[in-house]
C-alpha cells in the first residue's frame, strides 16, 4: 500500500504545483495592481482559468477608472457653485440689508445653491443607476407619468411662452422600473423646455407597437426573439438644435453644447441612456420639429404582464 500511495501523492503534488503557484500568486497581489498575470502553465486546462481572471482584472481597471474620472469631473463641477456660495456668502455679510449690492448677492446665492443642489440630484441619481442592481418592475400607466411630468414643468414652459403637447392614447398599461422611467422623462423633457426657444413647441409623442429588439440591449437584459412589442417615447422641439460636433459625444458624462448658456451640468442625456440601459432599451437622436431642433426617442420592451422569473 505505501509503495502505491506514495507515487500517487507525489504525481498529485506534481500535478496541482500550476495551481498552488497561481494562487500564491493571486494572493501576493495589491488591491490596487490590475495588471494582467504572466504565467507559463504547463497544463491547457489551466489556461482558461488565467484568461478568465485577465478578463476579470482588465475590467476592474476599467471599472475603477471610470469611477475615478466620475469623481474627479463632479469635484470639478461642484467647485464653481461653492466658490460662488462662498463669495456672495461673504458680500451678503458685509452688505447692508435692503441695499442693492444685498439683493444681487442675495439673487447670485440662490442660483448658485440651485444649480450645486441640481447638480448634486444629478450625480446621486446617475451613481444609483450605473451601481443598482436592477430594481424589479412594477404596473403603471405610461400616459398618466406623461401628463404629471408635463404638469410639473408646465411653469417653466409658460414663463417662456412654449406651448406643450402630448401624442399619446387615452391609457397605456406597462410593467416598467418606475425610478429610471421618471429619470428618463423628467431629463428629456427638462432638456427640451430649457433648450428650446421662446416661444416655441414641445412635443411629447407615445405609441406602442411591434418591432425588433433594440439594437443595443446587449447592455440591458437580453431580448428574445420573437420580436417584442416596442414602446417608442419621443420628445421633441423646435429650437436651435445641436451642432454636428456635439452630436459626437451626446451621451458623455459633463459634455454640455457648445456656446449653451443654460444651466445645467451636462449629466441628463447620460442618465437618460444610463436609465434607458437600466430597462433593457436605448434612445436615439433624430432632427426635431419641422426638421429644426431635436428629437430624442426612447425605445423600451412593452410588457403589460411582469417577464417570468
Amino acid at each position: 500500500l505505501p509503495l502505491v500511495l506514495l507515487p500517487l501523492w507525489w504525481a498529485v503534488r506534481r500535478g496541482l504545483r500550476p495551481l498552488r503557484t497561481l494562487v500564491a500568486r493571486v494572493a501576493a497581489r495589491r488591491a490596487d495592481d490590475f495588471t494582467p498575470l504572466q504565467l507559463d502553465l504547463r497544463y491547457a486546462e489551466l489556461h482558461p482559468l488565467l484568461s478568465a481572471f485577465n478578463t476579470l482584472l482588465a475590467q476592474s481597471a476599467q471599472a475603477v477608472a471610470r469611477e475615478r474620472a466620475f469623481v474627479q469631473d463632479a469635484a470639478h463641477e461642484l467647485r464653481t457653485p461653492l466658490a460662488v456660495i462662498g463669495a456672495q456668502a461673504h458680500a451678503l455679510s458685509q452688505s447692508a440689508p435692503g441695499s442693492e449690492a444685498h439683493r444681487l448677492a442675495l439673487a447670485q446665492l440662490e442660483r448658485a445653491i440651485a444649480r450645486a443642489s441640481h447638480q448634486v440630484h444629478q450625480l446621486l441619481t446617475l451613481a444609483r443607476l450605473d451601481g443598482a442592481s436592477q430594481r424589479a418592475p412594477e404596473p403603471l400607466d405610461v400616459v398618466a407619468e406623461l401628463r404629471d411630468a408635463l404638469i410639473a414643468v408646465a411653469p417653466r414652459a409658460q414663463a417662456r411662452q412654449m406651448v406643450l403637447s402630448l401624442d399619446a392614447p387615452e391609457a397605456l398599461p406597462a410593467v416598467l422600473d418606475r425610478v429610471a422611467l421618471h429619470s428618463v422623462i423628467d431629463n428629456l423633457l427638462s432638456n427640451a423646455v430649457t433648450h428650446g426657444r421662446d416661444g416655441g413647441r414641445v412635443q411629447v409623442s407615445l405609441r406602442a407597437d411591434a418591432g425588433p429588439p433594440p439594437c443595443n440591449a446587449k447592455h440591458g437584459p437580453r431580448l428574445k426573439q420573437p420580436p417584442h412589442p416596442l414602446l417608442h417615447l419621443s420628445m421633441a422641439d423646435d429650437g436651435p438644435g445641436l451642432a454636428e460636433a456635439d452630436r459626437q459625444r451626446l451621451f458623455e458624462r459633463f459634455q454640455r453644447a457648445a456656446g449653451s448658456t443654460a444651466a445645467g451640468c451636462g449629466l441628463g442625456l447620460a442618465i437618460v441612456r444610463q436609465a434607458a440601459r437600466q430597462m433593457g432599451g436605448e434612445v436615439v437622436h433624430a432632427p426635431g420639429l419641422g426638421g429644426q431642433g431635436a428629437c430624442f426617442e426612447v425605445r423600451l420592451v412593452w410588457r403589460i404582464t411582469p417577464a417570468p422569473g
